[in-house]
């Protein structure tokens, strides 16, 4: 329950920031029930009722761990409800030069609590009609040559962008192994979390991407694979672009048709026939350890 009411506590702050917007849209909020309790009601307690489902520990572990929930408090109406408060204002103001100082102080309060949208939004000229990074394009390219429907393990801004570019091309996990949406297995976490570590751990990537037939493994040219670890499990350096390092393991799909099959619960793995039996010793022609 801690590491629930930390992270609601850490997205919250993330999201509202300096808390300036969420000030205004309160002393907004309180002077709009002031001022026509029965009419405003309408909009402020959905608003209250919105917020307490998202900050609720308890709905956070039955549902909203499924997702990002910090999206959901984009449902509070909060530019409404800070609009409406300096309408109201502005109403019972006479004077033409306060309803300008009014205006003007509200305006440098945006200045200083916003974000400048087209400086911080991160967005530029598109270099492609897929608008989406070179070396997406062309690490997607490169394993499309390869293998009609390229199966891999990926990092770094793959792990998004790469379905955007072509569907036939299948990652083991995605967002989900950050629990964007649905759960991963726990294998897929370990794996995405090795593949963006500073120094990942290639030879527990390597061996559950060939038990699993995934017969391409990309990542940052930065997190190279040492040339044992490329042999021991089959994988080799296919080619270096735009700061990926491709590998792949030409043997993986015939691997896949082989007289038995790696199967995992989540936690650990197991080995079936083609009777669908389980088999009890070593495979060394994988990678020579126990399951």
């Amino acid at each position: 329950m801690k590491e629930i009411i930390r992270t609601i506590y850490e997205g919250t702050a993330e999201y509202y920031g300096t808390a300036g917007f969420l000030v205004l849209a309160v002393f907004a909020g309180l002077l709009l029930m002031l001022v026509d309790r029965k009419k405003y009601s309408r909009i402020i307690i959905p608003s209250i009722i919105i917020l307490l489902i998202v900050v609720n520990p308890i709905s956070y572990k039955l549902l909203l761990y499924k997702t990002r929930f910090w999206r959901l408090f984009w449902m509070v109406p909060m530019v409404y409800i800070i609009l409406l408060g300096f309408i109201e204002l502005l109403k019972r103001m006479e004077s033409f030069g306060r309803k300008l100082m009014l205006t003007a102080t509200l305006i440098l309060m945006l200045i200083v609590f916003g974000d400048n949208t087209y400086i911080n939004s991160g967005e530029g000229r598109a270099d492609s009609v897929y608008k989406l990074p070179a070396g997406v394009i062309e690490v997607s390219d490169i394993m499309l040559e390869q293998d009609k429907s390229p199966r891999c393990v990926v990092g770094g801004e793959l792990l998004t962008a790469i379905r955007l570019y072509s569907g036939d091309i299948e990652p083991m996990y995605g967002r989900n192994a950050e629990n964007y949406m649905d759960k991963a297995s726990e294998y897929e976490k370990r794996i995405f979390k090795e593949m963006e570590s500073e120094t990942p751990n290639y030879s527990y990537v390597l061996s559950f991407a060939r038990r699993l037939g995934y017969n391409f493994v990309v990542n940052s040219a930065d997190k190279p694979i040492d040339a044992e670890t490329e042999k021991l499990f089959g994988y080799t350096l296919l080619k270096q672009t735009k700061g990926y390092n491709i590998y792949y393991n030409a043997s993986v799909p015939e691997e896949m048709t082989a007289d038995y099959e790696w199967q995992s619960n989540g936690t650990g793995w197991y080995c079936l026939d083609k009777s669908g039996n389980r088999l009890n010793q070593t495979t060394a022609e994988i990678d020579g350890v126990w399951y």
